[in-house]
């Protein structure tokens, strides 16, 4: 199965059935999220935030057909953009 990757996020916030936890090794666990052709993994650490920028409150993330990653937060920089690698752009 082909997972996608999406920014960092809190899997304890969605409902019950819409994610799963899978052990890998003794403390180390990959989180997947979602359902069908829509099932994602979540990448700690993804996201490189330029001095100055943190997310707060994700809201809503989406990507372009270039792959870039638009995450809509409630902080200062309401719409942070990262390439598919997770290197800010703008």
């Amino acid at each position: 199965m082909r997972y996608n990757t999406v920014p960092p996020y809190d899997a304890r916030s969605q409902p019950a059935g819409r994610h799963e936890q899978h052990e890998l090794t003794e403390g180390t666990a990959v989180v997947t999220i979602g359902e069908g052709q829509f099932t994602y993994e979540v990448q700690e650490g993804w996201g490189r935030l330029p001095a100055g920028y943190a997310f707060k409150e994700v809201a809503a993330v989406g990507c372009d057909a270039e792959d870039n990653v638009y995450a809509f937060n409630r902080g200062a920089h309401p719409m942070i953009v990262f390439d598919k690698d997770g290197n800010f752009i703008k």
